[in-house]
């Protein structure tokens, strides 16, 4: 019996997520919704170190909206992530990047705002 009780302490302990993956989670939560509004542009998010998201974009989606769009979709992507970021770091302060990239890792856009 203690041994099944170790066992499951220790795969516990294994399993929970530090506070920096809990933050990066409810940030993702966030965002899901502008994956879903720019579908067919917008395939995925990942987090890298200094407060930087990466979004990653299907070029050829993009290339095809009109600048406006593309415009309000980076504003959006900025403002839901202060948004989310802000939410998961209460009281904290930073300066976030946002880091646009096509699908082999070129940088087609960069946006910083203070949080």
């Amino acid at each position: 019996m203690r041994i099944a009780l170790v066992l499951l302490l220790t795969l516990a302990a294994c399993s929970s997520q530090s506070p920096e993956e809990r933050a990066q989670s409810q940030e993702l939560a966030a965002l899901a919704p502008l994956k879903q509004r720019y579908s067919d542009v917008v395939m995925g998010f990942d987090f890298k170190p200094h407060d930087t998201l990466v979004v990653s974009l299907d070029l050829q989606n993009y290339n095809g909206m009109n600048d406006d769009d593309q415009d309000k979709m980076k504003s959006a992507i900025l403002a839901a992530w202060k948004s989310a970021w802000e939410q998961a770091h209460p009281g904290q302060h930073a300066t976030i990047h946002t880091q646009i990239l096509d699908f082999i890792g070129r940088t087609i856009a960069r946006q910083d705002a203070s949080v």
